[in-house]
């Protein structure tokens, strides 16, 4: 749910969305309500918010101190933990690694207009 939230809201502040009805709309067979929009701007940013903090207020901290964990699995929930931390450092150095030796393909484009 996390990396839904960090997928979702990201998107909403950049790429706004009187950009995307058009985009949406290329991809589409058939015209969409207008409805669908607002949802998407709206309604899943919201709902994926309070289930991020429905989670953080419930299970996390207990998940966090592992609380109720036998000490006999501890050390392989942190080996876990600690794959999961060198996973996140590679993909991160492989972004940072990609941004400097391919600039042009983090340039912002300018944008064509798109007939609704």
């Amino acid at each position: 749910m996390i990396q839904t939230l960090l997928q979702v809201l990201p998107k909403q502040i950049i790429l706004k969305t009187t950009e995307r009805p058009g985009q949406i709309q290329n991809l589409c067979n058939i015209r969409l309500p207008k409805i669908f929009y607002y949802i998407i701007q709206w309604v899943t940013p919201t709902f994926v918010l309070l289930i991020v903090v429905w989670w953080l207020g419930g299970s996390f901290w207990g998940r966090l101190t592992m609380e109720g964990v036998p000490p006999e699995n501890r050390p392989f929930l942190w080996i876990a933990r600690f794959m999961m931390l060198g996973m996140l450092a590679f993909l991160l150095a492989g972004i940072r690694h990609a941004w400097r030796t391919h600039p042009k393909f983090f340039e912002i484009l300018e944008k064509e207009p798109v007939e609704p």
